[in-house]
């Protein structure tokens, strides 16, 4: 289905693999990451997001500053959590970055610190 001449048949790849949980797939996502057709390109960033899928990231990143599918990296990039710190802070400091990402970026941070405490203070408190 990856390979199907017809974008939906690609998408609706993107989807079962992401709900597959299958990591070893990953290679795939990152071929549909790349596909020409959107809604393949959405599809394989939810797809990447749910495996937390480590070789998509930078793809998704990138993605981030493209107006098509920003709305959709940014809720990728939440999924992800903490392992994207590193790589949001390289393009935080990125020359002629728009202050709209500079601040998704920042308020990623956020959400991913808020989070993290949540994680804290449930650990915490089944230890009492």
């Amino acid at each position: 289905m990856v390979a199907s001449p017809y974008p939906a048949d690609r998408a609706k790849a993107a989807k079962i693999i992401g709900c597959s949980e299958n990591t070893s797939l990953s290679h795939l996502i990152i071929t549909l990451l790349r596909d020409y057709d959107p809604q393949v390109k959405l599809s394989a960033i939810y797809a990447a997001a749910l495996l937390k899928d480590k070789s998509s990231r930078t793809i998704i990143i990138d993605l981030l500053q493209d107006n098509q599918y920003n709305a959709a990296c940014y809720d990728a990039l939440k999924l992800y959590g903490y392992d994207v710190l590193d790589q949001l802070e390289q393009l935080f400091y990125k020359s002629g970055l728009p202050i709209s990402i500079q601040l998704q970026i920042i308020s990623l941070y956020a959400y991913i610190g808020i989070m993290a405490e949540n994680d804290l203070s449930v650990k915490s408190d089944l230890e009492i």
